[in-house]
């Protein structure tokens, strides 16, 4: 499991250019095109949602309590 990880940082670092060697080693760790792809999927929105929180200074909003 730790290289579907460092195939996702992989991601991060090289902003989706990742080389034939990275994705060589991912599938040679057992992985399938389709799962390669859910990585980066994965990978993409949650980079967008922290990048979105962290521009419009999201808090978390407590759940009300019941009365």
């Amino acid at each position: 499991m730790q290289c579907g990880r460092d195939f996702s940082k992989k991601v991060i670092e090289t902003h989706g250019e990742v080389s034939d060697a990275d994705l060589d080693l991912v599938r040679q760790a057992g992985y399938k095109d389709s799962q390669i792809l859910e990585i980066v999927a994965l990978t993409v929105q949650f980079s967008m949602t922290n990048f979105l929180n962290n521009v419009m200074d999201t808090v978390d909003i407590p759940a009300p309590s019941a009365a």
